[in-house]
């Protein structure tokens, strides 16, 4: 991976930053952004790299202005972009856009989380949504979620043809790829699993993709990564540069989804975000969209990693990483198989 040279991007930041010695960061994600870690006499800062072509100026401006909302609302701490010393929020370098935050303190839950932790992570991620709440957007306030409008159109692709081209790619002896030889076992099983889906997945989706909700701006991508702990204290809520108009149900089953959760705390995070949230939506509705969210999400989620190794034929930077999460959610699938879903 090329290093980029950092002095132009962190020249605009020089009145707050002093001399500061950036660190990288190792990432476990797979979005592709980079970061720097940088201590300087005003304190500990993060420098993030967006990703290529990913993110464009009017988006990052949403990112930006829904963040600096949730604090004015006194939501969770989030990092908020310092100004450069032409007042801007963030830097345009090197064809892609940066941006200075302060450096949150904690620690991602590493660990089978403790009810505790998961109780107050469900209440952050609660704050966050009723903090966001109220933020002007150019969508309607009601309306088809966004998330199931797209995991409905992925479906169809998958359904009438997608799959079987995965089936007949996998078979190719010619690939000698990583990511190709070491997904070959999970995607098997997931090929062969998809024909209980057709009943148990697709209708469901098909029908709650063409009903009404309340939405507003959630996070879209949050997971047990996302929030940051010292002790049994949330600390931070980290990483908005997915964030779109949608149910906040999508949120609740990205992170509760993100980490192994038995029923009794995935019931307790169910009603302490409800509670939060002061959500006056029917509790079985509610816990019932989280479910198909995180349904559709997960099985999704491996069809477009093995469109893109075996149709596709997409390089990864990280392809032992990208097998990691294949495998990883593939796991989820068949511990649900095993519990009957």
């Amino acid at each position: 991976m090329r290093v980029p040279c950092l002095s132009p991007v962190l020249g605009n930041y020089a009145p707050t930053l002093g001399a500061a010695e950036p660190v990288e960061v190792r990432q476990l994600g797979l979005s592709g952004a980079r970061l720097w870690r940088l201590r300087s006499p005003a304190g500990e800062f993060c420098l993030r790299r967006w990703p290529d072509g990913q993110l464009e100026l009017g988006r990052l401006a949403f990112v930006h202005f829904l963040l600096r909302h949730v604090a004015k609302r006194q939501g969770p701490p989030v990092p908020l972009p310092v100004r450069t010393v032409a007042g801007e929020t963030f830097v345009f370098h090197d064809g892609t856009y940066w941006q200075l935050e302060p450096w949150l303190p904690g620690r991602a839950d590493e660990a089978p989380p403790t009810t505790t932790r998961v109780v107050a992570a469900a209440q952050t991620l609660a704050q966050c949504h009723r903090a966001a709440v109220d933020y002007p957007v150019a969508e309607d306030r009601r309306g088809a979620s966004g998330a199931l409008v797209q995991r409905r159109q992925l479906w169809i692709e998958a359904r009438d043809g997608g799959i079987e081209a995965i089936r007949r790619a996998l078979v190719d002896a010619s690939r000698t790829d990583l990511a190709a030889q070491r997904a070959a076992e999970p995607a098997a099983w997931y090929l062969h699993d998809f024909e209980s889906r057709q009943t148990r997945l697709g209708p469901p989706l098909v029908e709650a993709a063409d009903r009404s909700f309340p939405l507003q701006p959630v996070l879209r991508d949050v997971t047990r990564d996302h929030v940051l702990f010292v002790g049994d204290e949330v600390t931070g809520l980290v990483d908005f540069g997915a964030v779109a108009v949608d149910h906040p149900a999508v949120d609740v089953a990205r992170w509760s989804g993100s980490f192994p959760l038995d029923a009794a705390r995935r019931g307790a995070a169910l009603a302490a975000y409800r509670s939060a949230a002061q959500s006056t939506d029917d509790a079985s509705e509610f816990a019932a969209l989280v479910d198909l969210f995180d349904r559709s999400g997960t099985w999704l989620a491996v069809y477009r990693w093995l469109r893109w190794i075996y149709v596709d034929r997409r390089e990864f930077d990280a392809p032992e990483r990208v097998v990691d999460r294949i495998a990883a959610l593939v796991a989820r699938l068949r511990n649900a198989a095993v519990d009957g879903e």
